[in-house]
């Protein structure tokens, strides 16, 4: 089980315990649902676990010693895949205990930032407090604050506005900030953490090694004006998720995880060997998202957002790779003045802010999609909605039903899907060779150099026939006739394994790579065939 979100706060509330169970029994309904008590009347566990057919379990603990209770929500991932599609359910029972708590006077917070389901008037004393909680290096929850859209209704804006402040209630705090307000927290926070007119900007927890202050990309006002809440909603959950996850556990907590564990019914072994595997698994979660997700998640937001958008996203790339390469410099001077190795550090982080715009979307973007992909057809479909600098001709393929029946189908896709990022992220660099050097430089998203060819032989070049069987379709932008004469071709694995014959044009007027045909290997003609 892999760990995709999780909240916890501190809670006064009298009769805690009872309140929570029944929060709980009102949100599970007749769902079947484990319940576990460890402890005594000075140091008591409750622990309540469910399994959704989305295949993400929710446990629900709530843990008391002495003065200090805490409410505690985890929700596992059986797939392993951080799919967050599932946690609007999860969110739901997190949403109604701390209105219950709220409503109870049991003060919910984490750390000394308290938790409110309304959203905060755009106040002067509201927003010196919101902007005095970014710049604080302890602040344990994210911000997230939204501006209006003098060309938005007001009415929508804050609507949203106050849909995010209830669905992170636990895991952030939500300020509104109207047109007199935007310009007094601009003053106070000073350009690099400021926001525009429509924009929603987050900012996570300061990094929990250097202290630094974070600042997500805004999301631009065109986006929030035309996107649904459901996609704001999840680019949101995307930024936040990897800061929930690095925050380590709170000493209580890791004894209360302790205690679990050691409940054994000698009766049980299912049981036992559960809070046993899980134990291990949080500790082992905990360690890995403290030193690793603290230093990549800012990466894979963004790398999120980009697989989401990336049609339009690839059409604004000059203004993405300035906001990266911003962002990453000032990662890499925060590196630089706090570690002694900084130097070694500073270095890698400047290659890979001058890759990111460029690469680092692609790569999630391929890790994450090639799985679905399960046939050629597929592969071409995607690569037409989805990439800027790829062309790929209407009628690329002679045989397509042949190569989609075969039994290797599913690895031609996904491998011709993996080709077509390649001549993407080939195309976006800037490279001054060919796409034969570009694989052989190392790049992390080149095709195999071995199964590429830029040439024919001297037969092609020589014969009609054969010749012509590789004039293929290209943009009247790169000839007029609209064809071209294309010896550059990918060989793929199998038995009547297909060809694709491509012309590079990323250095002329298109800046793209067109690909002409994608057909069994029968069809192209050679001396060896």
């Amino acid at each position: 089980m892999e760990l995709v979100y999780r909240v916890l706060w501190t809670d006064s509330q009298d009769d805690l315990f009872q309140a929570v169970e029944h929060a709980f029994q009102d949100w599970t309904g007749d769902v079947a649902h484990e319940v576990i008590t460890v402890g005594d009347e000075e140091s008591r566990i409750k622990e309540f676990r469910i399994k959704a057919q989305s295949g993400n379990r929710t446990t629900l603990r709530v843990v008391s010693q002495k003065n200090d209770q805490i409410v505690w929500v985890d929700v596992e991932n059986e797939n392993h895949n951080s799919d967050l599609s599932g946690l609007e359910h999860p969110r739901e029972l997190v949403t109604s205990l701390l209105k219950t708590s709220e409503n109870s006077g049991g003060t919910p917070k984490r750390g000394k930032s308290e938790f409110h389901m309304l959203l905060p008037r755009p106040t002067d004393t509201n927003i010196l407090h919101f902007v005095e909680e970014i710049f604080n290096s302890a602040r344990p929850i994210s911000i997230i604050c939204i501006a209006q859209d003098p060309l938005h209704e007001t009415r929508k804006t804050i609507e949203m506005a106050r849909a995010i402040a209830e669905g992170y209630a636990g895991v952030s705090q939500v300020l509104f900030l109207d047109q007199g307000g935007l310009a007094r927290f601009q003053n106070l926070v000073g350009s690099n953490y400021s926001l525009e007119p429509g924009e929603l900007r987050i900012f996570p927890p300061a990094d929990p090694e250097f202290r630094t202050v974070l600042a997500a990309p805004p999301i631009p006002a065109s986006d929030m004006r035309k996107a649904k809440y459901e996609l704001i909603n999840r680019r949101v959950l995307r930024t936040i998720q990897p800061y929930i996850l690095a925050q380590p556990l709170p000493d209580l907590c890791q004894n209360a995880l302790r205690l679990l564990r050691g409940f054994n019914d000698p009766l049980d072994r299912e049981k036992s060997d559960r809070k046993n595997a899980d134990f291990e698994n949080l500790l082992a979660e905990n360690q890995k998202l403290r030193y690793n997700f603290r230093d990549v998640s800012a990466d894979l937001e963004h790398a999120i957002e980009e697989i989401e958008n990336l049609q339009e996203q690839l059409s604004k790339k000059d203004i993405q790779r300035r906001e990266a390469e911003e962002w990453w410099i000032q990662r890499a001077d925060a590196l630089e003045a706090s570690q002694a190795e900084s130097e070694m550090k500073r270095l890698e982080m400047e290659k890979r802010a001058i890759s990111f715009a460029l690469n680092e979307s692609i790569q999630n973007f391929r890790d994450e999609e090639t799985e679905s992909i399960t046939s050629v057809s597929e592969a071409l479909t995607k690569g037409k909605q989805l990439l800027d600098h790829v062309e790929i001709a209407e009628r690329i393929s002679t045989r397509l039903d042949d190569l989609d029946n075969n039994q290797r189908a599913k690895t031609w896709g996904r491998d011709i899907w993996k080709a077509f990022l390649a001549f993407e992220a080939y195309a976006r660099s800037g490279y001054a060779g060919n796409f034969y050097q570009w694989c052989s430089s190392g790049n992390d998203f080149s095709w195999f150099s071995q199964s590429t060819a830029l040439k024919e032989s001297d037969t092609v070049h020589n014969d009609e026939r054969l010749y012509a069987q590789r004039v293929l379709p290209v943009t009247t932008d790169v000839d007029p006739r609209g064809k071209v004469f294309m010896e550059s071709h990918l060989k793929f694995r199998g038995s009547m394994a297909p060809r694709l014959y491509f012309f590079d044009d990323t250095k002329g007027k298109t800046q793209k790579v067109h690909i002409g045909g994608i057909d069994p290997h029968s069809r192209w003609e050679n001396t060896t065939t």
